[in-house]
């Protein structure tokens, strides 16, 4: 023991101040509710049971469990709200799902709605709509489309007049220009004839 107050070190804990790892501690049997009889358990030192582990929290975490239970964040004396705190993105899934609820519960109020919405008629200007994408004529698709290549490839020529080398297929596709200039033309032509 003369030797270990030399050293600093505490006998009854060992060299690194825990109790010696030869040291078991024994927890010992006691009766469960039921009458049996639970055996003697021997633990580690230092061995913690897993129910009495904390649970990890990264710092941000820690950060909004502070900042929603400080009272340094009310203003004038009520808690901020959550709203405050949410993303674009949240509040816009915030807002489809209270739409949702709200659909479902005029989906088991529609019969009732249903009536009164019978019992007063709303009337209604006419809006002309545009019209949808796939609602276009074929021959109003295909001017579109070629006309987006027309726009790539003059896109591609401005790019080999600035200095840039063209690659086979950028070759192939500008040799095409005055093809699908041709095409754009005629569906041009057509359509002003039909009308549209």
């Amino acid at each position: 023991s003369d030797v270990y107050k030399r050293q600093g070190i505490n006998a009854e804990y060992g060299k690194y101040g825990r109790q010696a790892m030869s040291e078991p501690r024994v927890i010992e049997g006691s009766r469960r509710p039921d009458g049996t009889m639970r055996k003697a358990v021997k633990v580690r030192p230092g061995y913690t049971p897993p129910d009495e582990v904390r649970k990890f929290e990264t710092r941000g975490s820690q950060f909004r469990h502070l900042r929603d239970n400080s009272t340094l964040c009310m203003v004038d004396n009520a808690p901020m709200s959550g709203a405050d705190h949410m993303s674009k993105a949240q509040k816009k899934n915030a807002a489809k799902r209270k739409n949702k609820k709200a659909a479902a519960a005029g989906a088991e109020d529609a019969p009732a709605n249903a009536l009164v919405a019978e019992e007063k008629p709303v009337a209604t200007k006419p809006v002309a709509e545009a019209p949808a994408p796939s609602a276009l004529a074929p021959e109003e698709k295909e001017l579109r489309k070629l006309s987006k290549k027309l726009r790539e490839i003059e896109k591609l020529q401005s790019n080999v007049d600035a200095g840039t080398v063209p690659d086979e297929t950028q070759l192939a596709k500008l040799a095409k220009r005055d093809e699908i200039q041709a095409q754009v033309d005629k569906l041009q032509a057509a359509l002003e004839s039909v009308g549209l």
